[in-house]
């Protein structure tokens, strides 16, 4: 009987450990897609270029931005490669496609911080890490873009790196770089880590991540001429062209607007700060606090103006250090009580279990009120999204076009995305990101440069950045223009469209 008794309570043991491994990961991922079902069905610009690569390589024409100009204007060259390869079947799905994928980018790698605090023995650790990660609002006005997938392949390769499986770690790292370049330096991060610990370069994983990449690099030699992607060039322009804002600048504006307005907090200002000092006792986590560190260094060395976008890889590393502070905190406050209590628990080197998980349970529950007051923020987002008229206006103005000109006629603008998507039309890009030529004009601060040089059929402007209104000075090639329409949007100036008179 007390055999039988012990063997009870040992399979009750194994249940009780499976629950508090598999219940976290399904909190974690049903809170991602909660979050991301309830968001406005729509991205960003900037996607919209990478999903045109996507559906041209979907159909046929290469993986290219206009048909039969081989220019590699996407930073993200992997990403628009799957979903051209998951889209084959639908193109026009490729939308909905990426923010599904999105969504599970987003689960997975608050999974995988889950999972890496299990495998370190703090759980509670992982746990609050990947709360703090999904919670985040700023995640999802990316949905849709490569930013969120980069960051989940960052995660997990990490995770391999701590499970001691190198091998695994390069693979996701060059496939990460190859999702945007910039993982290049999650990649030398995670190589130092891998000396310090082991006191040794891990050689052979930093062979594997060199030839998993050399294929994808010797292909992009051969079909554009150049190894990388060229919005670096046209990024960095716009910075020196002194109308754009610094990634910095930018940075701390956007965190600053959102603690301020988004319901119950997004991560409070103070709480990654008092991370830093629990670093030492969690010190395995360093290199997901240095990666995002060294992002925005790096940007700032090279010049890359904010885009919103840019924030996700800083969003891992403040979730992960507001995690930090909170699981050290109650470790402290834990502690303290056990020394002045030291007979309510024999074991002093460990605080009380009970204690220990009334409290975090707490934190979890406080979490999970925080989680309802930003979906229903969310919720309502979804129903006045306040941009929402900006995306409206761009899809309009695309089926106009797509409906009054004809199919070869090329379009000229400086937000290419939507526009470019939905119209299907050869686009001229103003601002240089998928048109050869313009960035080093947009470095001096020529924005009709590219106008004026290839003459497209069609240009759309608004108030603001109409070329051919005063006070914009006066140029030969504008006398070739006519305004045919202007189209109006709620909420939104006027988009006015000029075509070119001399055919």
């Amino acid at each position: 009987m007390q055999g039988f008794q012990g063997t009870s309570a040992g399979r009750r043991g194994v249940w009780i450990s499976r629950l508090r491994f598999w219940a976290p990961l399904g909190l974690i991922a049903l809170l991602a897609l909660l979050f991301c079902r309830i968001h406005p069905p729509y991205t960003y610009d900037d996607a919209y270029i990478t999903y045109r690569y996507a559906r041209n390589f979907a159909l046929g024409h290469g993986f290219v931005y206009n048909v039969g100009d081989r220019f590699l204007g996407t930073s993200a060259p992997l990403y628009g490669l799957l979903l051209g390869i998951l889209g084959w079947p639908a193109p026009d799905s490729i939308p909905a496609l990426s923010a599904g994928l999105s969504a599970l980018a987003i689960a997975l790698t608050g999974m995988g911080l889950f999972w890496m605090g299990w495998y370190l023995e703090v759980p509670f650790c992982g746990l609050l890490a990947a709360l703090f990660y999904v919670l985040d609002p700023i995640l999802y006005e990316t949905l849709g873009g490569e930013m969120v997938f980069q960051v989940a392949l960052v995660v997990w390769a990490f995770a391999c790196l701590v499970a001691r499986r190198p091998t695994a770690s390069a693979v996701l790292l060059a496939l990460a770089t190859l999702t945007r370049p910039d993982a290049i330096i999650a990649a030398v991060i995670f190589a130092g880590y891998g000396l310090l610990r082991d006191r040794r370069l891990p050689l052979a994983a930093i062979a594997v991540y060199g030839l998993v990449l050399l294929p994808f690099l010797i292909a992009a030699k051969l079909y554009y001429g150049a190894f990388l992607p060229d919005t670096l060039a046209a990024k960095s322009a716009q910075l020196a062209s002194g109308h754009w804002p610094s990634f910095l600048r930018g940075s701390a504006a956007a965190f600053r607007q959102r603690w301020r307005t988004v319901p119950a907090g997004t991560l409070y200002p103070w709480l990654p700060l008092l991370g830093l000092p629990f670093l030492p006792r969690f010190r395995d986590w360093t290199p997901l606090i240095l990666w995002p560190a060294a992002v925005a260094l790096v940007y700032k060395v090279l010049n890359v103006p904010f885009y919103h976008w840019y924030l996700v890889p800083l969003v891992l590393g403040l979730a992960v250090l507001s995690a930090l502070a909170v699981a050290g905190v109650i470790e402290t406050i834990l502690r303290l009580r056990q020394s002045r209590h030291p007979e309510a628990n024999p074991d002093p080197k460990r605080p009380s279990p009970n204690a220990q998980r009334l409290l975090q349970m707490a934190v979890v529950l406080v979490l999970l009120v925080v989680a309802g007051a930003r979906a229903r923020y969310q919720a309502a987002l979804r129903a006045h999204p306040p941009d929402y008229p900006h995306y409206l206006q761009n899809v309009h103005v695309a089926q106009w076009l797509r409906a009054q000109t004809p199919p070869a006629a090329s379009v000229g603008y400086e937000e290419i995305g939507i526009i470019g998507y939905f119209s299907d039309r050869p686009i001229v890009d103003a601002l240089g990101l998928v048109t050869p030529l313009v960035a080093a004009q947009i470095r001096q601060a020529h924005f009709e440069w590219a106008f004026e040089h290839y003459r497209p059929d069609y240009i759309l402007a608004k108030p603001q950045n109409d070329p051919f209104l005063p006070p914009h000075k006066p140029a030969p090639w504008k006398q070739a223009y006519r305004k045919v329409t202007v189209i109006f949007q709620p909420g939104m100036p006027p988009m006015t469209v000029y075509k070119r008179q001399n055919r």
